[in-house]
């Protein structure tokens, strides 16, 4: 994003003419031995990506191709260094049948991701977390109309705000403080029941 914060991961690129599917997509359909990446788009003049299909999977993407990334706990994730996998009693069982990114930087702050929690992530950590929510079929939406809710919201409240501090400081100062208190509530909801 914008920000620099790491909240999706483009699950295909263009160049030039031609899709290409991202690292992540590429290991799930070698991982699900499937054919191909089939694209899901709507049909009409100004056609939609809808998502990817790869194999038995459907992986739901926004309008851009992106997926929504839902991070979990760092703990999810386990991480090797190269100096363990080299070492002769490294049990190799610990990664056999599983998706390993690899990741390597002579800086290792290049290869770090800022997360919507302030915390910063290897990039290859992030796409584990990627193929673990493909995978698990949990999925983050934002329905186009979202903005103009957000929009609505705002100058809504924002109305109702200002009548209330002309009618009295301290009542204004308490709708402010509901709607501030409704608004984060609301989006913790929507985020925990609805993705």
């Amino acid at each position: 994003s914008s920000d620099g914060v790491l909240r999706a991961l483009p699950l295909v690129t263009a160049i030039g003419d031609r899709l290409f599917p991202h690292v992540v997509v590429e290991a799930l359909r070698i991982g699900r031995a499937a054919d191909e990446v089939r694209l899901l788009t709507t049909n009409g003049d100004t056609p939609r990506i809808l998502g990817l299909e790869v194999g038995d999977l459907r992986i739901p993407t926004a309008a851009d191709g992106s997926l929504y990334l839902y991070y979990g706990r760092p703990t999810d994730v386990p991480t090797y260094s190269a100096f363990d996998v080299l070492r002769d009693d490294f049990d190799g069982r610990q990664v056999n049948g599983a998706y390993v990114f690899l990741g390597a930087s002579v800086d290792p702050g290049t290869d770090m991701a800022e997360t919507p929690f302030g915390a910063k992530m290897p990039e290859t950590r992030a796409k584990a977390f990627a193929v673990g929510q493909i995978l698990s079929g949990h999925y983050l939406s934002r329905p186009d109309w979202a903005l103009w809710a957000e929009l609505a919201l705002l100058i809504g409240v924002g109305f109702i705000i200002v009548a209330a501090v002309y009618r009295n400081v301290t009542f204004g100062g308490l709708v402010a403080a509901a709607a501030m208190l409704g608004t984060i509530y609301g989006g913790f909801q929507l985020f925990g029941d609805r993705g």
